[in-house]
């Protein structure tokens, strides 16, 4: 077997974790401890997002944070430009080269494949 097979086989399989509005990847490396028990073999990379939600942040004592925010009396449907977006895809760049992102809650039914 050659050297760079045996590379590949030693490498743990990383998983990019991000978490989802006004939380942070310490919440949600807590909240998937029994996830990642399942999947020993692979890394999970936790990241927060870099747009502080201050609001939320000082009711719920707890720093919180978000990907992005729509401007201030636009709903996510309708919106043209989110704010922070840029932030976040720059700061996810550092960490990796490629990253595909998903939520559900982007997609109307109509639209879903």
């Amino acid at each position: 077997m050659s050297l760079d097979v045996q590379k590949k086989q030693n490498l743990k399989k990383r998983i990019l974790c991000l978490h989802g509005y006004c939380q942070s990847g310490e919440i949600l490396q807590k909240k998937t401890g029994a996830f990642r028990k399942i999947l020993r073999d692979c890394e999970f990379i936790y990241i927060t997002a870099p747009n502080k939600n201050e609001s939320i942040s000082s009711i719920t004592g707890e720093d919180v944070y978000m990907w992005w925010e729509t401007p201030e009396n636009e709903y996510f449907t309708t919106c043209s430009h989110y704010v922070g977006i840029d932030n976040s895809l720059e700061f996810i760049k550092q960490v990796f080269k490629t990253c595909l992102l998903y939520t559900s809650d982007a997609a109307d039914e109509e639209d879903s494949v």
